[in-house]
């Protein structure tokens, strides 16, 4: 601890120009501490000259060690904090992980139904008693279950701004009719998925 009856007269150490300014006349100080490390001080000044007792320098000293608890204690829990924080992030970049992989596997289960679905319509149907262009809509369809099973498949993020999922099922059983009915009226799909 430093004690200091009055600043005007102190010879031990060079007097910041502040505490003339402030008019501080008398102050004491003891270290705040950190196991054996001083990690700061802690101070107090009056503006009339006076002398510090042992009582109020052990008081001030108790407070310091108090205020250094309370800064551990502030400094563990921000890093709980964090540590809370990249487990939350790591947990959520896990199920999005699962959830992807669920959600591409679904897909590339409905491609792989759709392309054998197709292989196996041509295997009923002799193929040249299909018309050319239900021969040609039947080979798009495969090609693009195909393409399906070689993109790499991500599940969307639902805070994404206007993502929606969407069955391969319902969709395709939507879709393929208007697509075919666009090109030739006479083309006739029916699904068992």
């Amino acid at each position: 601890p430093v004690e200091v009856d009055n600043y005007a007269g102190e010879k031990r150490f060079t007097v910041p120009a502040i505490v003339f300014e402030q008019g501080i006349k008398s102050g004491m100080s003891v270290p705040i501490f950190r196991g054996d490390k001083v990690i700061g001080a802690m101070l107090v000044h009056t503006r009339t000259p006076r002398h510090f007792g042992a009582v109020e320098v052990g008081l001030l000293q108790l407070v310091a060690n108090q205020t250094a608890i309370a800064i551990k204690s502030a400094q563990h829990q921000a890093e709980l904090l964090e540590a809370q924080e990249q487990l939350a992030a790591q947990s959520a970049l896990a199920w999005m992980g699962m959830a992807g992989s669920t959600w591409a596997h679904a897909v590339t289960t409905a491609a792989i139904v759709i392309k054998e679905n197709a292989q196996a319509l041509r295997g009923l149907v002799a193929i040249k008693s299909l018309p050319e262009k239900v021969q040609e809509k039947l080979q798009r369809v495969e090609e693009q279950a195909r393409e399906i099973q070689s993109m790499r498949i991500t599940v969307p993020l639902s805070a994404e701004v206007g993502v929606e999922l969407v069955g391969v099922n319902a969709f395709l059983r939507e879709r393929l009719p208007r697509i075919c009915d666009q090109h030739d009226k006479d083309v006739r799909i029916e699904w068992s998925l």
